[in-house]
């Protein structure tokens, strides 16, 4: 126990900065990373050693709907046993957990995951944007996400970006960028969003 909480007394007493994180791994994002909806993946915020039992996470409070579990450094990926409209993910229940600490997640760190309840799920990234030019103006299309309630447009004028935000949707999968100079070349992604959060952008188009 003195090894795991030494790193904290000096950095609250002592302002001594930590060589590595001490600190047991934090979920930071849970989001569908297929248009599909059939893969959910989780973001923490240090390297995580796998833990593959499927049967630990819930959607929506339902058990069953993970078929194999897999990770990489911070990023662990679930693959769904069938697409899913789920909202929210919960990692282990106090009713059915086996208490074997060693099949728990574990941070690089060798700190096992705090359980989480309840985590919003983020659409996935939006697909196939178009861009069609105009006199003064770009329209632009894409495929809908999933479990979107709204769009963020973003634009370059650098391949690859960085991208500004120029605008929003609520639902609607397209956008006329009006603000366009004739003769530039602009380049656009989107990202789709929820009351979770911020998907990943879209392709790029231009």
């Amino acid at each position: 126990f003195s090894d795991l909480i030494s790193p904290l007394v000096e950095q609250d007493f002592y302002g001594l900065s930590p060589g590595a994180v001490f600190s047991a791994p934090n979920l930071k994002k849970a989001y569908y990373s297929t248009t599909a909806r059939t893969e959910i993946t989780l973001e923490f915020d240090q390297d995580i050693g796998l833990d593959a039992t499927a049967g630990r996470y819930y959607l929506d409070g339902l058990a069953g709907k993970v078929s194999t579990v897999s990770h990489s450094g911070k990023v662990v990926k679930l693959t769904l046993t069938a697409a899913s409209t789920a909202k929210a993910i919960t990692y282990v229940q106090g009713t059915t957990w086996d208490g074997i600490q060693t099949t728990l997640l574990y941070g690089s760190n060798g700190i096992a995951a705090l359980t989480f309840a309840d985590v919003p799920l983020t659409p996935p990234a939006p697909t196939g944007l178009e861009a069609t030019p105009g006199v003064s103006q770009v329209g632009l299309t894409w495929t809908a996400a999933a479990g979107a309630t709204g769009y963020n447009i973003k634009r370059s004028s650098t391949s690859g970006g960085s991208y500004a935000v120029i605008g929003t949707t609520a639902g609607t999968a397209s956008y006329n960028d009006s603000t366009a100079t004739n003769g530039t070349t602009y380049y656009y992604v989107v990202s789709a969003s929820n009351t979770a959060g911020e998907s990943a952008d879209s392709n790029q188009a231009s």
